[in-house]
């Protein structure tokens, strides 16, 4: 794993890399990793996966390949450079109808393109309040919290600014 622009190494602290079972779709392993840029997976039986490797900084887009494993299995090589990115940070701010905060609030991103969604890392800064970096541009965010419905929302995300966002969640019916 690897930036493009630079060519250095990315570790775990920096890239969370997932495999995925095409068919059926199913997760099936996170990857351990060393300082030089290897992420290791190990007992995953032959088939077609797709490898997501997601930036835990918003610098770097995410990347997702898609990889056969034959029979044999064993010591696969694959190499991933994830391209620099603008980004900008996003401070939700999560409140019930009744105006109270909301805790426990969960994030993704969504590649509607692609079909594809991202985990977006926000953390808590005060009861209600999340915070978090994403690229930058209109990006549609979706929010997550047990006994709320979902809400779906389109954010333009500024480069090296922060965008504030309102957001009311509704009980479960």
């Amino acid at each position: 794993m690897f930036a493009r622009g630079t060519g250095r190494p990315l570790t775990a602290q920096e890239v969370h890399l997932s495999v995925y079972a095409i068919q059926p779709w199913k997760f099936v392993a996170m990857a351990t990793a060393d300082d030089e840029g290897r992420f290791r997976f190990r007992d995953i039986p032959p088939g077609k996966y797709r490898v997501i490797a997601n930036p835990r900084k918003a610098v770097y887009r995410k990347a997702e390949v898609d990889v056969g494993l034959g029979a044999s299995g064993n010591r696969e090589g694959l190499e991933i450079r994830l391209e620099e990115c603008d980004s900008g940070t996003v401070r939700f701010v999560v409140r019930d109808q009744a105006g109270r905060p909301v805790e426990g609030v969960r994030f993704a991103t969504v590649d509607v393109k692609a079909n594809s969604s991202s985990s977006l890392l926000a953390e808590s800064r005060e009861p209600g309040v999340y915070v978090g970096d994403t690229e930058a541009g209109s990006r549609r965010i979706d929010v997550f919290c047990d006994g709320f419905q979902h809400e779906s929302l389109t954010v333009k995300v500024r480069k090296d600014d922060t965008t504030e966002v309102r957001v009311v969640l509704r009980p479960k019916k």
